[in-house]
């Protein structure tokens, strides 16, 4: 039992009886623990009486004596701050192995080298808990290491949990240690931030559609009643028609406009201002860190998509106002390549060129100028044929030469990424490189995509802090570089190929199937790639590297996800958009405009960064600017390059 003063603060039977108990007690007074009438004093606590919790360990047969004691672990809990992190501590209580090496390794550092962590040596009087922190996103393992034995344990940790680690002998040859789990503070509940905003927004959008319910009930019941006043003051033997029969006057309705792509295109930026903003910190609505595919992944593909339907419509558009006669091709290519430089020149600015000698040149909207040009440069200079066999297919047939243009900058992109032989590194690296292959390739990262992004813009030009640095631990790499253009090339033309659709099929169940079609093509071949897997197939899903893999399956997810939103929105118009439509109307002005006031007040502000105020601020962050798109749709203001 512990006591203090002869009061009895805790009792307990059995070594492990209770893994974990709290207690109050004075810290200024001496605790002592009674164990089969042996009486051992605990150390005076006044200078940790600033702790929240201690933990008490007893343990026995101690050498030389084989003695009963105690070792007191005190933590302060106030001291994780943020999300995903959990501290952790082991104890060797094992005399067949007093001196082990630990190693440590996170399941998201695929096929790495262990990390040498630190010397675990059997428990004394003076020995003290070592802390370790570590991330909790993803399993987490330690290994121990000695002349003869080399033994994993996988360490169940969770956000903001401190535990301990006790590891003991085993009777059992194959797994000479036992591992003892305690939890000195219980971790938090991270899905429960996550479930609350979703049911928030699930509220908002009832309480939306309730309120145009009503609304739209009131307003048709106040014409109602406005038309039966006026027809009971009208004189009986007027001659005319009654003002129920009367025709309103409609407004003129502009062009015709597929809302659905804005729609689609709101919902993608919409989850990239989150994402960019930090997505609540949660790990799937950040990137990938090297292999595989989370929400964030999505949105700029699907963005690059959405811009090659989009220039289908406009070039449709334009030689439908302008004869073939008055078609001046000496001004549209001007346009063309003024937007796609402005396009360019609006992605340096983002990046900040305040340190020239540092100016990174590669870019998000960098890649929306150089696709847009090359797109627009094909679809309207690569002749288009009139193929009169197999009709079903001549949206795709009459443009065969694209088509093969198409393939061979694909090719082209195979052929440089999996031919290419670097110095040190094997021929088709596409790996981490870093830590990963079991280091074998440390400065290997992407193979020939980084060499020749070194080469084309410089070292001092390029990202610096890419998704593999803290868990790979590489150097630099940029996701936007050269090489990944020529599959962003191909995936902007099948976006092309779906506003193709939109205008040669009038019947929208021709729309539909044609999507749906292409869709489970793409997909399903970008899945084979891959092996439906994260790691494994021929060609993982890579959004680094822009794998042919990674393009070719969100192509598909954008033709299923287009189709979607068409069949609600355009055709059976259950749903307006709201509130997406209008970030979509307005995308370049609320890109830009998200990305240069990141940090500043009210879109973001200082808090501690776990999961429930990180998601409160990026939610606002969002929400603000959706209401800003609203306005600038009330107001008829369309910011356009």
């Amino acid at each position: 039992m512990l006591q203090q003063n002869d009061h009895t603060l805790f009792s307990f039977t059995g070594l492990w009886a209770s893994s974990y108990s709290t207690i109050s007690f004075d810290s200024s007074k001496s605790l002592f623990l009674n164990i089969s009438n042996i009486s051992l004093t605990v150390p005076n606590l006044t200078s940790a009486s600033y702790l929240d919790h201690i933990s008490l360990i007893i343990y026995e047969g101690l050498p030389p004596n084989d003695v009963t004691s105690l070792l007191i672990k005190s933590d302060d809990f106030s001291t994780i701050f943020g999300s995903d992190n959990a501290r952790w501590s082991l104890l060797s209580l094992s005399r067949q192995f007093p001196v082990l090496e630990l190693y440590s390794q996170n399941s998201d550092c695929y096929k790495c080298m262990n990390i040498y962590t630190d010397i675990v040596e059997f428990l004394s009087n003076q020995a003290e808990f070592i802390s370790y922190m570590n991330k909790t996103t993803h399993q987490f393992y330690i290994y121990l290491l000695s002349e003869s034995l080399f033994e994993p344990f996988h360490i169940d940790i969770d956000e903001n949990g401190i535990y301990t680690y006790i590891l003991l002998d085993s009777n059992y040859p194959d797994h000479p240690f036992e591992l003892i789990q305690i939890i000195d503070s219980k971790p938090d509940k991270v899905w429960v931030p996550c479930v609350v905003a979703m049911f928030i927004l699930i509220g908002i959008c009832i309480l939306r559609v309730l309120a145009n319910f009503f609304y739209d009930r009131y307003k048709k019941n106040k014409e109602k009643n406005l038309i039966k006043d006026r027809e009971d003051l009208q004189p009986l033997n007027a001659p005319g028609k009654s003002l129920s029969q009367v025709e309103i006057p409609q407004k003129k309705l502009g062009s015709f406009r597929v809302e659905s792509l804005d729609v689609f295109r709101g919902i993608s930026l919409v989850i990239m201002i989150f994402v960019n903003y930090g997505g609540g910190n949660y790990w799937f609505f950040n990137h990938s860190t090297w292999n595989g595919l989370t929400v964030a992944d999505l949105v700029f593909p699907w963005f690059i998509w959405i811009m090659g339907t989009s220039m289908a419509l406009s070039f449709d558009k334009l030689q439908k106002t302008k004869p073939s006669k008055d078609f001046n091709h000496l001004d549209f290519i001007y346009k063309i390549i003024r937007r796609g430089i402005l396009l360019f020149l609006l992605g340096m600015f983002l990046n900040n060129g305040y340190d020239l000698g540092n100016w990174r040149i590669p870019g998000v909207l960098q890649r929306f100028g150089i696709g847009y040009l090359l797109i627009a440069l094909i679809v309207s200079y690569v002749p288009k044929l009139d193929v009169i066999i197999l009709k079903p297919l001549k949206d795709i047939l009459d443009y065969s030469l694209q088509w093969i243009l198409m393939l061979l900058i694909l090719m082209a992109y195979l052929l440089i990424t999996y031919v290419s032989k670097l110095e040190g590194c094997p021929r088709g690296y596409v790996g981490p490189g870093g830590l990963g292959d079991y280091g074998q390739y440390p400065h290997c990262t992407g193979g020939v995509a980084l060499y020749l992004d070194q080469e084309i813009f410089g070292y001092d030009h390029i990202f610096t802090n890419p998704t593999t640095k803290d868990v790979y631990k590489t150097g630099m790499f940029d996701p936007e570089g050269f090489l990944g253009n020529f599959t962003s090339i191909f995936l902007t033309f099948t976006g092309y190929q779906c506003g193709r659709i939109l205008i040669n099929y009038k019947n929208d169940k021709d729309k539909l199937i044609r999507w749906i079609l292409w869709g489970l093509i793409l997909a399903g071949i970008g899945t084979g790639l891959c092996g439906a897997s994260k790691n494994e197939g021929i060609m993982p899903l890579n959004k680094n590297l822009w794998s042919v893999s990674f393009i070719l399956l969100l192509g598909g997810l954008a033709f299923l996800c287009i189709a979607l939103c068409y069949y609600i929105v355009d055709m059976k118009k259950w749903w307006l958009g709201w509130p997406f439509i209008y970030v979509g109307r307005n995308s370049i002005a609320i890109y830009m405009g998200h990305e240069i006031l990141q940090g500043y007040f009210p879109f973001s502000f200082l808090n501690n960064q776990d999961h429930s105020m990180a998601l409160l601020n990026n939610c606002l962050g969002v929400a603000i600017w959706m209401w800003i798109a609203w306005k600038m749709n009330e107001e008829g203001v369309f910011i356009k390059v």
